[in-house]
């Protein structure tokens, strides 16, 4: 619209390999540089046999870019909500690259933490979707599993906790606990860990659907609940 004013928007990628060795590709070109006998590959969409052929070794390296540590990135996801990146890396470690493989992974990683898999129907990585559907239970037993996992101080590490700058940095004050918030118009979640008097851990998901009108009285009963676990001497 003529006289409005710009903006800019957050969209998921659907192959982010694909999407660099374009923006790539274009670059060359707009400097001057022949890309029309380069077949571009996404070494995502190699097979075994081609993926393990490939090599680099006889080029020069123009640049490296590290990107930060999976357990860095996860912070942005557990501890402020960031959809954008929880969108990216679902759609990044998928098997075979894609939307779909990512799915099949996290409901075998579900099933092989004692849950329920064919209670848990996914159709996006940021839990913005409406046609996500998954039970209290499946998340309580996926967090008990990553509790007994060997990357469970990192697990623990990307959640949100009260006084930490999260989306709990607010609530929950006076409580020994981890967990991640989740929020969508009528309905509210809070799932996580909690740590009693006795130092026993409590695994706990409270979900909140079609809740009317204003959503606090759900979170302050949500924060009640755990503050009371946090303040007993265990179950």
């Amino acid at each position: 619209v003529n006289g409005s004013r710009g903006a800019t928007v957050h969209v998921p990628v659907f192959n982010p390999t694909a999407l660099a060795v374009h923006a790539f590709r274009q670059r060359l070109a707009d400097a001057g540089i022949d890309v029309s006998a380069a077949t571009p590959s996404d070494i995502d969409a190699l097979d075994g046999d081609a993926h393990e052929a490939l090599s680099v070794a006889a080029y020069d390296t123009l640049f490296v870019h590290r990107s930060p540590t999976l357990g860095l990135l996860l912070r942005e996801v557990g501890r402020h909500s960031n959809n954008f990146y929880a969108e990216q890396i679902f759609r990044t470690f998928g098997w075979a690259g894609t939307p779909e493989g990512s799915v099949a992974r996290v409901k075998t990683f579900v099933s092989q933490a004692g849950a329920d898999a064919a209670r848990v129907e996914l159709s996006d990585g940021s839990g913005l979707s409406r046609k996500n559907y998954v039970t209290p239970e499946s998340l309580g037993k996926t967090i008990a599993a990553m509790l007994r996992h060997r990357e469970r101080a990192a697990f623990l590490d990307q959640l949100g906790a009260p006084g930490l700058n999260s989306t709990l940095q607010y609530r929950l004050g006076g409580a020994n606990v981890r967990a991640k918030t989740g929020a969508l118009e009528f309905v509210r979640a809070l799932s996580g860990v909690v740590t009693t008097q006795s130092g026993q851990e409590i695994v706990f998901s409270i979900l909140a659907n079609n809740i009317p009108g204003s959503a606090i009285p759900a979170l302050v009963t949500m924060d009640k609940v755990v503050q009371e676990l946090a303040a007993s001497n265990g179950l």
